[in-house]
């Protein structure tokens, strides 16, 4: 069976949504995390919307090769991309926090929890809307 078969406009809009929902609410979520519990307050949403948005360039690479039909490798291609732009969202956030950071990784462990289980969400949101 053609794997095209499988996509419907019902798909797409409900991915749109979950895409935009999480660019939106995840830099949010980690600018009120980090003026309201590491207490750092002159943290701006455009800088962590920024940062969002080159770390997912990654993912325009990935949506090509996802047209593969082998299922394993999907998921290697989306593991790979949520690594890396997990990894590049904590490191710019922590550059951009580490002066304010008297207490050192304690509380940033938070930021960095918070970011690996919204990454894990929305990829599992991509490969269930998209891969199925």
């Amino acid at each position: 069976m053609n794997s095209l078969s499988n996509y419907s406009l019902d798909k797409i809009a409900t991915a749109a949504f979950v895409v935009v929902t999480y660019f939106i609410f995840n830099p949010l979520m980690i600018l009120l995390i980090t003026k309201y519990v590491l207490f750092v307050h002159d943290m701006k949403f455009l800088w962590i919307f920024a940062i969002y948005g080159y770390s997912f360039t990654i993912f325009l690479f990935t949506t090509v090769l996802v047209i593969i039909p082998i299922e394993w490798l999907r998921w290697v291609f989306l593991g790979v991309s949520g690594l890396t732009s997990w990894f590049f969202i904590i490191i710019e956030v922590y550059n951009l926090m580490r002066r304010h950071l008297q207490e050192g990784w304690g509380k940033f462990i938070l930021v960095i929890l918070y970011v690996f289980g919204s990454h894990l969400v929305f990829l599992l949101a991509l490969k269930y809307y998209f891969l199925k």
